[in-house]
């Protein structure tokens, strides 16, 4: 175990030299992870720090993207000379508008060759009046009318956003996540205002909700161990919500706020001074608090307020908030937030409270001017708490899921300023879902950094790429969950609640999220895995009774039909033999934390895996002679085949999907995992 964990140690070391050498001393501050956005009264208002902003800094730092200066802009007159970025404006919203027609038309031509029902005439009318405005737009702009482009623009652009979500296919499974934020709570103001709010996201098509409920040290629940936020009183908003989404077949997770503490802004909306540093450091923790060389509590430029990830005490005591959730609510899961250190550069680090230096020294006998040794050490320190947090909790519940909202920067940059590892901790399997916070406007951008956190784990992993809405408009959304549905990614989590306007609700309901019966694979894979053999076949069966499938004959047919069985009974021979299992979870800090079953205790997955073989084999055989001819169709088999070899590489590689979960929790946190037939 001590190789092990000094073999992690230089490796985290070694990623420091190199960040070490590359990132200059321009980090600012942060200010919010994934949803924090109030403001303040009649007090001078507290500088505001993007934090994406900054990750974005850290990557050019790190891919040497230059960044050139914004041309000053002339009156829009008719007749001048349009600037340099002007006609690189335009270039792009042509582009935009040409993506939306071609995606509206090739969606229609797929709902023709599948068949799906699909509202063709409305969307031709909305599709042909489109074309007008976009016509308009190029006449204007070539006379130089740009008022009237800017405007006719607009025009085509929502005429487009209209079809194009009346042409989005759904999926029966993903995982549609929705951050809940605490304002959004507060605003709902009692049981029946989150009943309201609850089924509200339902409609839109949500299934998996994350409350907030720990939000700058407060929370939204009467606990034994902090004080409950003020701005909620007289009820219990966790419950109802919990009740509400179980009731409406939601799942419910519990997200809090893990080493940010205390928030300034936060203070003014609840009535306290700027310097309140929260009620669990003013609670008997302030010994525990995270500082500066100088020994401010509060980073430079930033605004919370933090527990030191290094202090023992502050991770037990989280740790016991975090028991208290899930022992007393039947959550389904906990999302970690601001799960990491706050934002730091070379010549400016936070850590030097007692417990974080003294902790250091005795582990290591260095001090802090061993730079990149420290901060290998500090990105362990998180590790360790993720680790102990998601052994000790799911020892609570074995079906708990550990989610973790974290940045999508590139590593070396990452572990210099925030100490945030979270590739190790997907590949040991503390944290079930990822939900990286790619919040951006561009498509381009959306997809590289999807492909750079899929790539940096090392074993099929659910990862939920998170949207900034607030930035969008409905069409800009629904482009972006297709966009992640197209890298293969099987869910997204959308932030946040508040900003999920009437318009991008219905977006959602009637678009990507019009399938009701949708499962969260990340829940039961296995089920996710039935559902999409299910579909397959019923999709299949329908074109064969139609006789439109004519590239096939008769035998092949069959074949196909029979191998969709044979994928069937695979898995269900996995469900029947789910059972009862005992396991301890006594792990080491490089140790994975999911249950260790012997062969005699596991189902054999040979029989689907030779299923799924043969399957591929022939679908792949048939889809390539139908691509020539039903391009759509054959894209949208293509689709199912390939998230139903991802999933079965996720049951692969985490055997404890196999077996049965449990139902009940142990509320007084054995480590004794009991999983029970599921019939």
């Amino acid at each position: 175990m001590l190789r092990q964990s000094l073999r992690n140690f230089f490796y985290v070391c070694f990623t420091v030299t190199l960040a070490c050498t590359v990132l200059q001393p321009a980090v600012k501050a942060q200010n919010a992870s994934p949803a924090e956005s109030v403001s303040g009264g009649a007090k001078a208002p507290i500088e505001a720090f993007d934090p994406f902003a900054e990750m974005e800094a850290v990557d050019k730092a790190f891919t040497d993207e230059k960044i050139s200066e914004p041309e000053a802009e002339a009156p829009l007159t008719a007749g001048r000379t349009l600037s340099s970025r002007e006609i690189r404006e335009n270039a792009k919203r042509k582009k935009q508008l040409d993506n939306y027609r071609l995606h509206i038309l090739d969606a229609m031509d797929a709902a023709i060759q599948l068949p799906v029902s699909m509202p063709v005439d409305e969307i031709q009318t909305k599709l042909l009046t489109a074309d007008l405005e976009y016509a308009k737009f190029g006449s204007y702009n070539a006379k130089g009318q740009y008022r009237l482009a800017e405007q006719a623009y607009l025009n085509a652009r929502d005429l487009y956003s209209q079809a194009l979500v009346l042409t989005s296919f759904s999926t029966r499974v993903e995982g549609r996540a929705i951050w809940l934020d605490r304002g959004s709570i507060v605003d709902s103001g009692s049981p029946a205002g989150m009943k309201k709010l609850m089924r509200k996201l339902r409609r839109a098509g949500i299934n998996v909700v994350y409350v907030e409920t720990i939000n700058a040290g407060f929370p939204i629940y009467p606990s034994k161990l902090i004080e409950k936020n003020p701005l909620i009183d007289g009820w219990d908003p966790l419950q109802a919500a919990v009740e509400e989404g179980h009731r409406l077949g939601m799942e419910v997770h519990a997200w809090v706020w893990c080493f940010a503490v205390g928030n300034m802004r936060h203070n003014r909306v609840a009535g306290y001074e700027d310097n309140y540093p929260g009620p669990i450091l003013s609670g008997g923790l302030m010994s525990e608090a995270l500082r500066s060389s100088s020994g401010a509590l509060v980073p430079a430029r930033q605004t919370e307020f933090w527990l030191s990830p290094a202090s023992p005490k502050a991770r037990q005591f989280l740790q016991d908030v975090y028991a208290e959730i899930v022992a007393n609510y039947d959550v389904d899961g906990l999302q970690l937030d601001y799960i990491r250190y706050p934002f730091q550069k070379s010549n400016y680090q936070m850590g030097y409270e007692a417990v974080g230096v003294q902790q250091f020294a005795r582990q290591t006998g260095l001090s802090p001017g061993s730079l990149k040794a420290w901060i290998a050490w500090k990105t362990l320190q998180v590790n360790k708490f993720v680790r102990d947090t998601s052994v000790r909790l799911k020892a609570i519940d074995p079906d708990l899921k550990i989610s973790a909202a974290v940045f999508p920067m590139s590593r070396a940059g990452r572990i210099l300023a925030i100490q945030q590892d979270w590739e190790t901790w997907m590949n040991k399997g503390w944290v079930d879902t990822l939900s990286p916070m790619i919040y951006t406007t561009s498509r381009s951008r959306l997809e590289r950094m999807i492909d750079y956190v899929v790539t940096s784990i090392d074993k099929p992993v659910f990862v939920y790429p998170g949207i900034a809405i607030d930035r969008l408009d409905a069409a800009e959304l629904i482009d972006q969950v297709e966009t992640i549905r197209s890298k293969g990614a099987m869910g997204s989590t959308l932030f946040s609640s508040v900003h999920l306007d009437p318009a991008k609700a219905l977006a959602l309901k009637m678009g990507p999220y019009k399938e009701r019966k949708s499962v969260s694979p990340h829940q039961d894979p296995v089920k996710a895995m039935d559902v999409l053999v299910q579909g397959y076949n019923e999709k299949f069966n329908r074109l064969a009774t139609k006789n439109n499938l004519t590239l096939l004959n008769r035998r092949e047919i069959d074949g196909i039909q029979k191998q969709l069985a044979h994928l069937k009974a695979g898995l269900d021979a996995i469900r029947k033999s789910q059972t009862v299992v005992n396991t301890d979870t006594d792990v080491d800090q490089t140790d994975d934390t999911s249950p260790k079953f012997s062969p005699a205790q596991l189902p054999s997955i040979v029989p689907l895996q030779t299923a799924l073989s043969q399957f591929r084999q022939t679908s792949e055989h048939w889809l390539k002679k139908e691509r020539a001819v039903h391009p759509y169709r054959a894209d949208y088999f293509d689709r199912q085949t390939a998230q139903l070899v991802r999933l079965f590489d996720y049951v692969k590689t985490h055997p404890s999907v196999m077996v049965g979960d449990s139902t009940g929790k142990d509320s007084s946190g054995s480590t004794a995992m009991v999983l029970q037939t599921e019939m």
